[in-house]
């Protein structure tokens, strides 16, 4: 009766051939490794922006009150690291303020004791008449510079009524939202590094007079190659928001300008 051996090993041939099929692999994964971790990185980085955008517009709606989102560039290397939470105070009614006295283009005015650590510096204030004048030093005795033509004429007036609309301050108790940090963001229109993005009660926003655009690019694993970059775009009128491929070399804002067309 003839007897079978049993292996119990490969063969030089067998081993070399698994050793081939490794190593082929491995190249494969290297190669692909920074363009799908980067892929995570944007796709991360884009869903916290959008995350806390809708926290944003949401509370905006639910509290009546101009609600948004301020990038920080906490490294100051020019590059966005984490969002908070904003919010502007409802405005401070008033009738006339006291001890004004003028120099050319500048108003220094004596607010009510009760608005000390209210008002602040950029801050703004409108008359009944529609002239406004940005607020530039704190109380008691506030400068107010950048005043319309009719602004000290109108503000002299006994009786005026002013308003007081303050700017955004960060919403206590809220953490910021963290970003990836090979992530830059390469805005147009409204749109910088240190800019903050309001949304309006409707809805709508608050503080910017055209749609918003934010292109985020990887600059760590994808120097100098935008191809795979892509676009949030945030809508004037309505605050609706998007992100979108980016568009071809030249004009990265094509799909995104088109509210018609479908984000991914």
């Amino acid at each position: 009766m003839n007897l079978i051996k049993k292996r119990n090993a490969m063969t030089l041939v067998e081993l070399l051939v698994v050793i081939a099929i490794i190593v082929m692999f491995t190249a494969i994964t290297a190669a692909f490794y920074p363009a799908n971790q980067a892929d995570r990185e944007l796709s991360r980085f884009s869903n916290s922006v959008q995350s806390a955008l809708l926290s944003a517009r949401n509370r905006a709606k639910a509290e009546r009150l101009p609600t948004g989102i301020r990038f920080y560039d906490s490294n100051s290397d020019g590059k966005v690291d984490s969002v908070v939470l904003i919010q502007k105070p409802a405005p401070l009614d008033g009738l006339i303020v006291g001890n004004v006295t003028v120099n050319p283009m500048t108003f220094v005015l004596g607010f009510p004791a009760a608005y000390q650590g209210v008002i602040n510096p950029g801050d703004f204030m409108v008359l009944e008449s529609g002239d406004v004048a940005t607020i530039s030093t704190p109380l008691p005795n506030a400068t107010v510079i950048n005043g319309s033509s009719g602004f000290f004429q109108n503000l002299s007036v006994f009786g005026t009524k002013y308003k007081v609309f303050r700017a955004a301050v960060e919403l206590s108790g809220d953490p910021p939202f963290e970003l990836s940090t090979i992530i830059e963001i390469l805005g147009t229109g409204s749109f910088s590094t240190a800019s903050d993005i309001i949304f309006n009660p409707d809805g709508s926003l608050n503080n910017s007079t055209t749609d918003v655009y934010l292109h985020f690019h990887n600059f760590e694993s994808l120097a100098g190659n935008y191809s795979r970059d892509a676009i949030l775009a945030v809508r004037k009128m309505t605050g609706s928001i998007g992100v979108y491929e980016v568009g071809p070399a030249g004009n990265p804002y094509q799909f995104s300008i088109d509210p018609r067309n479908k984000g991914i």
